[in-house]
């Protein structure tokens, strides 16, 4: 019986620590390109055609206006994009190089100028890298940066201990136990390094 628990304990606390890190860096990782496309009387244009590509992949995104012409593409991956706009009886408009960092939103006004659709406009602007909508500061890592972080000295049996006493935390009245079977683990990791 009390290795049926242990096991289940250590599944369970694997799968909770899974969970945890994939939802921790998806979050971390995204931002949202939004936008209101509008004529020269800035009345909204509806239905237009947008597409987001990422720079360095050319992996693209496309999204129309709605009746109140916003568009919006959520949890795209960090990185830099361009934007193309496009609507019938309007000039296509580029927006080109706009860098989108972690949990960063960026609005943007797009006053479409009349003519044919075979007609490009090019916008060169810098996006502010000011965050305008909330009150937080933050910083982009590239998996590179968190690839190469120090581990401060901790090594495979110390990591795995404090694994299992942060999760004995997490639980509550479950700490001792955790560190037993943390112990329990360093020893068997002993006996196999040491062929015994």
């Amino acid at each position: 019986m009390n290795n049926k628990l242990r096991k289940l304990l250590y599944i369970g606390f694997t799968v909770l620590l899974s969970l945890g890190a994939v939802s921790c860096i998806s979050a971390q990782s995204t931002g949202i390109i939004r936008g209101t496309v509008t004529d020269p009387s800035r009345a909204a244009i509806a239905s237009a055609a947008v597409t987001a590509t990422e720079t360095s992949t050319t992996i693209s995104r496309s999204a129309a206006s709605n009746h109140s012409g916003i568009f919006v593409f959520p949890d795209l991956p960090i990185g830099t994009y361009s934007l193309k706009i496009g609507a019938p009886g309007f000039k296509t408009q580029d927006r080109p190089a706009l860098q989108l960092l972690t949990r960063q939103v960026i609005d943007l006004p797009i006053a479409m100028a009349v003519g044919s659709q075979t007609q490009e406009i090019t916008v060169n602007s810098e996006t502010p890298q000011i965050e305008t909508s909330t009150s937080t500061v933050e910083q982009s890592v590239s998996q590179k940066q968190m690839r190469d972080l120090p581990l401060n000295g901790l090594n495979r049996i110390s990591s795995r201990r404090m694994s299992m006493q942060m999760f004995g935390l997490i639980i509550g009245n479950c700490g001792f136990f955790l560190d037993h079977l943390a112990q329990e683990g360093r020893e068997e990791l002993i006996a196999v390094s040491t062929g015994a």
